[in-house]
């Protein structure tokens, strides 16, 4: 989990101790039961953000030891919540940890029910036995009307993009082309129509509320005529052919969507659907031309915008990678003040978007809850995260 995060950033005698030849590492000290200190081998600003989310939570040495390989079937933490129940499947139970350091939470429990149906889940919650839902997109317009008032909303940290495969040999290669294929998909129909209004169109890498979002960035509109003459400028009158692959049951009126957009300028896309482990193992071998892909923020820094997605290595790079964009991403985050590493995160979003059209940008997504009437001080964080430390039960 480290490496992934904080590549190419390493933790002094880390390397050491993954290689066997150290026991502990060297970089990581306990001061005192409340303070664990880290030394780096290079500044990197984002590294207090990450030891922030869940990956980094520190583990209790007890229960490790004493649960060995079922740690993780039986999680011991130090939050408002504590794992009382757990089966597979079925159902979460968390109860109220009366020792919190912040005093008891307000809810004696938490009761997670697991439930794929999307009608039971609609049922469950009309009838009471539920308090939380998130409305399914074929029964949204139906559920909001009728809570209209028990509708709770948050802008998600998520950046929605169609990524263009560069390294085959073929049309794809040509910017006008690409261009063309942002150019012909009516992205506010289908955030409309297929997403329900749930989302914002993006102009660009970052989602509103990041550290450096771009208000000013000019964004994409949806220009069919403009679209269909990128294409003869580009020698493709005709049009052509592009695969495209998704997962089953995954975002399908999306890619059925983008496959009609881009008929109207003469590309035929190929849909094949396939299962997870197919898709991913296609995608990372570049057997796609074209890939409607999403990313959700680990933690809330630019860094988790660029670096995962645009830095050679990349499980995202279709061809794109350049030691231009590694350079600045990794100056970035060498940088303490946010001030200062603002300006470098713009430019390259300027370069990858709208210079060198890697990917086009189509929407960030928002969240949808509705919530039962008695539910009080809800709050669904950007990441997903949801504190259920204050909420409590009006009666």
């Amino acid at each position: 989990v480290l490496d992934y995060y904080l590549t190419p950033v390493k933790i002094v005698g880390g390397q050491a101790k993954a290689d066997g030849k150290a026991s502990t590492v060297s970089g990581i000290k306990v001061l005192d039961d409340y303070t664990i200190s880290f030394t780096l081998e290079q500044p990197f600003a984002p590294f207090i953000q990450i030891l922030a989310i869940p990956a980094f939570g520190i583990l209790s040495e007890k229960a490790v030891a004493r649960l060995g390989d079922n740690y993780f079937a039986h999680p011991v933490g130090s939050g408002p919540f504590y794992v009382k129940e757990w089966q597979r499947g079925s159902h979460v139970l968390y109860a109220a940890n009366l020792k919190y350091f912040k005093g008891r939470p307000a809810l004696d429990g938490v009761h997670v029910d697991i439930v794929e149906d999307e009608n039971t889940q609609v049922l469950k919650f009309k009838t009471g036995e539920l308090d939380v839902l998130y409305p399914p997109l074929a029964q949204y317009d139906d559920l909001v009307k009728t809570y209209a008032t028990n509708v709770y909303k948050t802008a998600d940290m998520s950046y929605y993009r169609i990524d263009f495969n560069i390294k085959r040999k073929g049309p794809l290669q040509d910017i006008r082309i690409r261009q063309a294929i942002g150019y012909a998909i009516n992205r506010e129909q289908i955030l409309a129509k297929i997403l329900k209004g749930q989302g914002y169109l993006a102009k660009g890498i970052f989602p509103p509320g990041l550290p450096a979002y771009n208000a000013t960035l000019p964004g994409f509109s949806y220009d069919l005529a403009k679209a269909k003459q990128l294409m003869i400028d580009a020698g493709y009158p005709n049009g052509f052919s592009l695969e495209m692959v998704m997962r089953s049951g995954r975002m399908e009126d999306e890619h059925l969507a983008f496959q009609e957009a881009l008929k109207q300028i003469g590309i035929t896309v190929n849909l094949t659907k396939v299962d997870s482990a197919t898709y991913w193992q296609l995608l990372g071998a570049g057997e796609t031309d074209i890939a409607y892909r999403n990313w959700y923020a680990d933690f809330a820094d630019p860094d988790n915008f660029t670096a995962p997605l645009f830095r050679t290595g990349a499980d995202s790079d279709m061809g794109w990678a350049k030691p231009e964009y590694d350079a600045i991403i990794d100056k970035a985050a060498k940088l303490t003040r946010m001030s200062d590493r603002i300006p470098l995160y713009q430019d390259l979003e300027k370069k990858l978007i709208y210079q060198d059209v890697v990917q086009f940008p189509l929407w960030n997504t928002i969240t949808t809850v509705i919530l039962n009437p008695k539910v009080r001080n809800y709050y669904l964080h950007p990441s997903g995260v949801v504190a259920y430390y204050p909420v409590y039960l009006a009666h």
